[in-house]
């Protein structure tokens, strides 16, 4: 235990503390940032928006089940009313 704290002392060791830190850091931030991204993905059908506009328009038209994709594609092809 003294060796460490001795280790630690010295620059090198403050060097690697520094390091191990900005590792955890980073590794945490990109966990987050790939999260946030996600949120956001126009591929990601459970993105923040498509979520809003599908609960916007679930509550609009009573069906649960009701995705803005699907009804466009119904009211193009004749199979809805607005």
């Amino acid at each position: 235990m003294k060796q460490v704290t001795k280790f630690l002392t010295t620059p090198a060791g403050q060097i690697a503390v520094v390091a191990v830190v900005a590792l955890v850091a980073v590794e945490y931030g990109q966990k987050k940032a790939s999260k946030a991204a996600n949120a956001v993905n126009p591929l990601n059908n459970d993105n923040v928006f498509a979520s809003g506009v599908d609960g916007v328009g679930a509550s609009v038209t009573g069906d649960s089940n009701f995705k803005l994709g699907s009804w466009i594609y119904d009211l193009i092809h004749g199979e809805t009313m607005p």
